[in-house]
């Protein structure tokens, strides 16, 4: 007979490494508040590109929360079935 096998153990240390590197990355603000001295020309361009990774950073943050909860969801999902049947094997209500 078939049978799915499910690691939970993975499925919840990924869904915390993922929070780990959403939050590295929303510490990471600012780029473009690091300034130094150059040409305006220079300047502009710098500020230019740290404005974009802000934004682009803050987007890859918020996609890293919604995996990292979609994998949480899951985890739950597969521990809360488990202990419904050894619940149900036990004669226990599965309600």
């Amino acid at each position: 007979m078939s049978h799915i096998e499910v690691n939970t153990l993975y499925l919840r240390n990924l869904a915390t490494r993922t929070r780990g590197i959403e939050s590295t990355l929303r510490q990471f603000s600012g780029l473009a508040g690091n300034a130094f001295q150059s040409s305006p020309k220079v300047r502009s361009a710098y500020s230019e590109l740290g404005n974009r990774w802000d934004m682009r950073r803050d987007e890859l943050a918020d996609a890293l929360a919604a995996i990292a909860d979609g994998l949480d969801t899951t985890w739950r999902a597969f521990q809360d079935t488990d202990q419904q049947l050894a619940d149900a094997l036990d004669g226990e209500s599965t309600t």
